[in-house]
């Protein structure tokens, strides 16, 4: 049911007008972490094997309580936070990633971060230069525009993932958004039912993008043929970081 709620709203925000889209939708539940009882922030989990995460009155950017950030290991302490979202899968979608993070040591690195589930990633790293709040995104190209995150068609979910690297002996997490914007290419408007072989026996794995207009149909006389023409490779399987809370009840 989230999923399918999660979809519609992208569907919804396509259809928005482009100035209103920004302020309209953010994809992220919980964004600001202030769903949550004593230190969790669910659905947010650690991005990795080491650190940790709790939910703090100690700083907040905006509203009550942001995500602190405890890091360990190597390079000064290296600490993330993820979610897993549903995206579009038409390919008619692009991504606006951000967050504000606050390092009060005033050093080290934050970085957004993104993995579509057809394996495709990237990220973006900020210098830490203040020990106020710090804006940070997916950077921009040459022309000063977003880098962009446009997954291809086929592509089910993201993992957004932002890092603080350094920053001991903590940092600080707040306002994170991922906001859809149309994309601009030609897109292929929705996914339909099972692709089947000559006896009408569904292929495993096998998914039909349907371009506008067109039905999809199945070709008894040329079977293979129809195949390699309407599927694409199901998309590798993604392993969702199993969520992990520990320290203390938060305070302030």
């Amino acid at each position: 049911m989230k999923t399918t709620t999660q979809l519609s709203c992208i569907v919804a925000a396509l259809l928005l007008p482009r100035g209103a889209m920004a302020a309209a939708t953010n994809l992220l539940v919980n964004p600001g972490f202030e769903e949550g009882t004593y230190s969790d922030a669910p659905p947010w989990g650690v991005g990795g094997w080491r650190g940790t995460l709790r939910a703090t009155t100690a700083e907040s950017h905006s509203g009550r309580r942001s995500l602190m950030l405890e890091g360990g290991g190597d390079e000064g302490g290296i600490n993330s936070a993820v979610q897993i979202v549903p995206i579009d899968p038409t390919g008619a979608t692009k991504y606006l990633l951000s967050a504000w993070i606050k390092v009060p040591s005033g050093s080290g690195r934050g970085r957004v971060r993104w993995y579509f589930s057809d394996g495709s990633n990237g990220g973006q790293t900020t210098d830490i230069t203040s020990a106020d709040w710090t804006y940070i995104d997916q950077g921009t190209d040459a022309d000063g525009n977003p880098n962009e995150i446009k997954p291809s068609p086929g592509a089910t979910h993201i993992i957004f993932r932002i890092y603080s690297y350094g920053g001991q002996p903590a940092s600080f997490l707040d306002d994170c958004e991922m906001v859809p914007v149309p994309s601009g290419t030609p897109t292929y408007p929705g996914v339909t039912g099972a692709v089947k072989d000559q006896n009408g026996k569904p292929l495993a794995g096998a998914i039909v993008f349907l371009k506008s207009g067109q039905k999809a149909r199945n070709s008894p006389a040329r079977p293979q043929s129809r195949i390699r023409e309407a599927t694409l490779p199901s998309a590798p399987p993604m392993t969702a970081p199993t969520p992990s809370w520990r320290g203390s009840k938060a305070t302030g």
